[in-house]
């Protein structure tokens, strides 16, 4: 099994969706961004160029946004390159950088105080953000393995629905 946001796997997985949520900016407090977005009620992708990002990677996985979000996160320079989000609060709280990610990981950073950060919606080039549960055809008719896929699947979606998450 695999937890993972992309849908073009080879002929022999099967993919379910978990659940479909959006992405949002993460910034710390006092960002100009956060000015703009309370002047005009949105974000561009023009507004998040001028703005360098933190982006995460993992290496060897395969990309997680499709043609059109891979074309839009270029718009932005890259400040800095990590294999882990968690770092991610720190970077941000000492500087002007940008970091977009599910909703669902921004609102975890959102609640620890002492990084004073804010989340902002994405542009609806980058919104979308859909997981899915990936798995082997061998394993497609497992009875075990059927009932770990129910209980990863509701489970998801129970949490995505209780941090108000789903589109």
């Amino acid at each position: 099994l695999a937890l993972y946001p992309i849908s073009n796997v080879p002929k022999d997985f099967h993919v379910t969706e978990l659940y479909k949520t959006r992405r949002g900016i993460l910034v710390r407090e006092g960002h100009p961004l956060i000015e703009r977005y309370e002047k005009r009620g949105r974000i561009t992708m023009q507004d998040l160029s001028a703005y360098r990002q933190i982006r995460t990677t993992f290496p060897g996985a395969p990309e997680w946004a499709g043609p059109q979000s891979r074309t839009a996160t270029t718009m932005q320079e890259v400040a800095l390159e990590m294999p882990f989000f968690l770092a991610v609060p720190m970077v941000l709280a000492k500087t002007d950088f940008t970091y977009t990610a599910p909703v669902i990981t921004l609102q975890h950073f959102v609640r620890m105080p002492q990084f004073n950060l804010r989340m902002l919606p994405a542009p609806a080039e980058l919104a979308e953000f859909v997981p899915r549960l990936i798995w082997h055809e061998r394993t497609h008719t497992d009875p075990f393995l059927q009932w770990v896929r129910a209980i990863i699947t509701d489970n998801c979606r129970e949490a995505a629905r209780q941090a108000g998450a789903l589109l």
